[in-house]
């Protein structure tokens, strides 16, 4: 998988991600699993916790936040996040299309130690199952 091919997948994502590739965290307690990345959309964030390439297809393992229900794990195709494109003239602003990116200043953590209130909500909800 080449950064040309995804504009996701940045030299920074892919080399977080090659010691985080699919199922290498599905021993840890969900607090300490270790996010490498986030994209978001408007209030929908994706925390990238794991990835690799499957065959001709790049697959995330994330927490999605901000989808108007209670966040949640899963699989998320990467090249799916790079084609999403939001006509925003439908929120007043005329000309502008939105599009998944990664927020440059994230900087890598346990998911426990995010300041997001959806993270903290859905990390809490585990506390009592995993002490």
């Amino acid at each position: 998988m080449r950064n040309k091919e995804n504009r996701l997948l940045t030299s920074e994502i892919l080399e977080a991600l090659a010691s985080y590739p699919l199922y290498s965290q599905e021993h840890k307690k969900i607090y300490d699993l270790f996010a490498v990345a986030l994209l978001r959309i408007g209030n929908i964030r994706w925390y990238i916790l794991e990835g690799n390439a499957e065959g001709d297809r790049f697959t995330f393992f994330t927490l999605v936040c901000g989808m108007g229900y209670e966040s949640e794990l899963g699989y998320t195709d990467a090249g799916e996040l790079a084609s999403i494109a939001v006509d925003a003239s439908r929120y007043g602003m005329p000309g502008i299309t939105l599009t998944v990116e990664r927020v440059e200043d994230f900087k890598p953590c346990r998911l426990a130690d995010i300041e997001d209130e959806d993270v903290k909500n859905y990390v809490a909800r585990f506390a009592d199952d995993e002490e």
